[in-house]
């Protein structure tokens, strides 16, 4: 396949940036500029050497080495499960750039916007990143902004984790460092009375981030999370700074009142099992939260073993199974049907009801046998 050439003079960057990038086409095929680079810029290119894929993300610095920081902890970590950075520079007295590996399959909510992403699936993605977010805690550090975009998936089912902006390493002889004012969707509950973050903060945002790709409510409109009591109230407010605030506000209290993530809008196909670990690794009390990421990945490998993995392909909600099962999702019609070794689906009257009553009946079939 040819390589599409990215048109460096027509973009709308910095010049200093320009200027990089041509000098960079010495080394890299560059292809195409990134829509997420955040506070800076991200583009996407490949080395004409070693031909692999890399993402190359400016960000600024102005003079002060403590931006240097996400590179910086990104080359000294080496840790798995972890993006790691492979070459970086400055692009002027402003910019600098960092080269980190390309990671195909994107982000996970590049991911869910794709195709919904099944139980064992997000199993297998939350495991290997919690193992790689283990390795951070081990060498002292927090994430303190773990979500769908700051999560990448490598080899279709490993997570990675990525964009260590807000990495922070604690101090020795404590257990905290401030909290991280990003993202307020994801601050765990303690932090905004005590403006501390600690290692169980990140077990939080990584239990936030397992509810959400099953499926949980947790929309990015930022209306939805205003009381109807007080949407005539955020309608008034002109300003946005102001609307922002009211939002953040608003958000905060059902964090703190445990309501932000509600297990009761997970799909019917979650099992219990399942949303019994993302209760624990969510709870308001940070005591009664999974104490370590550790400890949460265990928690999901315990349980892996035992979960029937529903996947919804084509409007079908599909167990493969022995025998495999589907039911019409689209539109729903409560009708079962049956295939034994690939062959032609049947119908199942034997199983009756509601969604619910028809995969407990289909679960509980298959472990009587």
């Amino acid at each position: 396949m040819p390589i599409v050439t990215l048109i460096i003079d027509s973009l709308s960057i910095p010049p200093n940036i320009k200027g990089c990038l041509k000098t960079m086409q010495t080394d890299y095929d560059l292809e195409r500029e990134g829509k997420k680079g955040a506070n800076g810029y991200l583009f996407f290119g490949v080395n004409k050497i070693i031909n692999t894929k890399v993402a190359i993300k400016f960000y600024y610095w102005g003079g002060n080495d403590d931006y240097h920081f996400e590179p910086q902890a990104m080359a000294s970590l080496g840790a798995a499960n972890v993006l790691t950075v492979l070459s970086a520079g400055m692009a002027g007295k402003d910019w600098a750039y960092f080269v980190s590996p390309y990671i195909g399959n994107g982000d996970l909510d590049d991911c869910r916007s794709k195709s919904s992403i099944d139980a064992l699936l997000a199993i297998d993605i939350i495991s290997s990143a919690l193992h790689g977010l283990t390795c951070l805690h081990q060498k002292g550090f927090v994430h303190r902004d773990l979500k769908p975009d700051n999560i990448f998936v490598q080899n279709d089912r490993e997570g990675m984790i990525g964009d260590l902006g807000s990495l922070r390493k604690i101090p020795d002889g404590e257990n905290n460092v401030l909290s991280s004012g990003h993202t307020t969707l994801y601050r765990p509950p303690e932090s905004f009375a005590t403006k501390r973050y600690d290692a169980r903060g990140d077990v939080y945002q990584m239990g936030v981030v397992l509810y959400q790709i099953l499926g949980g409510l947790f929309p990015y409109d930022e209306s939805s999370w205003i009381p109807k009591s007080q949407m005539s109230l955020y309608n008034s407010i002109v300003d946005d700074f102001d609307r922002t605030s009211f939002v953040n506000q608003c958000i905060q209290e059902r964090i703190c009142k445990s309501k932000a993530v509600e297990c009761a809008s997970l799909p019917n196909w979650i099992p219990d099992s399942l949303k019994r670990i993302i209760r624990k690794a969510t709870h308001v009390d940070i005591d009664k939260r999974y104490q370590s990421a550790c400890e949460f990945q265990v928690a999901l490998s315990n349980v892996r073993a035992s979960i029937y993995n529903w996947q919804i392909i084509g409007g079908w909600l599909l167990l493969e199974a022995d025998p495999s099962y589907r039911i019409n999702m689209n539109p729903f019609d409560g009708q079962v049907y049956k295939s034994r070794n690939g062959q032609v689906w049947r119908k199942d009257n034997s199983i009756k009801g509601d969604l619910p009553a028809l995969i407990a009946g289909i679960e509980k079939g298959l472990t009587r046998r």
